[in-house]
């Protein structure tokens, strides 16, 4: 039986459909907080399912074999119709479910709770939910993480949207002047105050979360510690971006001592849902001695999430992905080289990477939406820290990006490193 329609369902898909989130690849932050579901609610299955016109579509996904469903089948339908979690014991006792599909034939499905994701004008997009075979329930305080989990998958969607049309306008940066950096501040300081919201339920569950070392929840603090990494980060961007619109680039980027294999660390181990997603290799092998280098510690992370984020979102599933530190050959620079075996690029199109609005063929072919900004913000990042972006073949075919920046010890100026941390 087919849920009913919301009233407010016109508006509802409007909100949907503006934050053009529908069919795009996985977000790594979404990833780790189905993630983070499933583990604390001991469910196989954890999803974020959006409610389109006639389907449901699932933009994180753990346990379950399918990218979309149809919407007369979902349990979700139900979901969005109210403001509290929907909770079904046993689907195959309740009327309205017992003879889905989903419920006689694969999976099966006969649990199911499922918190709405409300946006800040009061849409219900969809839910996360969390899905098992046996029939069970939940205490109280598991409803509580449910709701929890759910408001940070908001609070990192509506992000997202606001830094994508961020992006757009700045875009047309080189023909508008005064009215643009005005309204770039301002927009960084209104993403401050839910990147602070994500960062602070993140803390708050952990501290949920039994001690150190019992059970799961040293996982579950793990992908916490990633989700608060990633809103500290934002964070950092939106104030490099509240300075530049005082000082120019190079002047709004800080200079000091980054240790960039524990740097590169923490940026590898975010992409962790990623690339599972998409059943890709992700390998870090770390410099072997001291690879301190002079720079921006938000602008280093900055860099290698896009050049990693380009890999993963670009190479077909199943592809190998390495992220490498190392000294250069010559000169006093740490390299950091981000390779994969996709499909690679022509040379004369590697030789215009990094230049705005260009994008790579098999971006183009692959239908990913982009604006060709990205690699020419890092490329820009890189040359105000004084180093450089180059792009060329793999050693398996696939692309090669390696970002060379000045050894901190060869600076004059600075004594002990002071290491940034980020």
């Amino acid at each position: 039986m087919a849920a009913p329609i919301p009233i407010n369902e016109p508006l509802r898909l409007q909100a949907l459909l503006e934050l053009d989130i529908l069919d795009t690849p996985p977000c790594p932050r979404l990833q780790s907080l189905v993630q983070i579901a499933a583990r604390v609610l001991g469910a196989p299955v954890a999803l974020v399912s959006l409610i389109d016109s006639d389907r449901q579509w699932f933009k994180a996904n753990v346990g379950l074999d399918a990218a979309e469903t149809c919407r007369d089948y979902a349990f979700c339908a139900y979901a969005i119709l109210q403001s509290e979690p929907l909770i079904v014991e046993d689907a195959s006792l309740d009327p309205r479910f017992a003879a889905n599909p989903l419920v006689t034939s694969a999976p099966f499905m006969r649990f199911y709770a499922g918190a709405p994701l409300t946006t800040t004008k009061g849409h219900n997009l969809g839910t996360l939910c969390v899905i098992d075979q046996k029939p069970r329930s939940l205490t109280s305080e598991q409803v509580s993480t449910l709701q929890m989990l759910a408001s940070l998958a908001v609070q990192t969607i509506e992000t997202q949207e606001r830094l994508d049309h961020a992006e757009a306008r700045v875009s047309q940066r080189s023909q508008v002047d005064g009215p643009l950096t005005a309204s770039l501040s301002s927009f960084g300081h209104e993403m401050r105050t839910p990147l602070n919201h994500i960062i602070g339920f993140a803390d708050l569950m952990k501290l949920t979360l039994p001690p150190e070392g019992e059970g799961k929840a040293s996982r579950h603090r793990e992908y916490l510690d990633i989700i608060r990494q990633s809103g500290a980060h934002l964070l950092g961007l939106i104030d490099n971006v509240i300075r530049s619109d005082r000082t120019t680039l190079e002047d709004s980027l800080q200079a000091v001592h980054v240790d960039v294999n524990a740097a590169l660390a923490e940026v590898v181990r975010s992409f962790t849902g990623t690339v599972e997603a998409k059943q890709q290799s992700l390998r870090f092998l770390p410099d072997a001695g001291r690879a301190i280098v002079l720079g921006d510690p938000t602008a280093l992370r900055q860099i290698a999430i896009n050049l990693i984020a380009n890999a993963s979102k670009y190479c077909p599933n199943g592809a190998s992905i390495d992220v490498s530190v190392y000294q250069a050959a010559v000169g006093s620079r740490i390299c950091v080289a981000v390779e994969d075996n996709g499909p690679g690029l022509p040379e004369d199109v590697r030789e215009e990477l990094g230049r705005p609005f260009v994008r790579g063929a098999k971006a183009c072919v692959s239908g990913e939406d982009g604006f060709g900004l990205g690699l020419h913000i890092i490329k820009r990042l890189s040359e105000a820290m004084r180093g450089s972006l180059d792009f060329e073949e793999g050693s398996e075919g696939g692309l090669r990006a390696v970002l060379q920046l000045l050894a901190a010890d060869q600076e004059a100026g600075y004594a002990a490193p002071v290491v940034a941390k980020l």
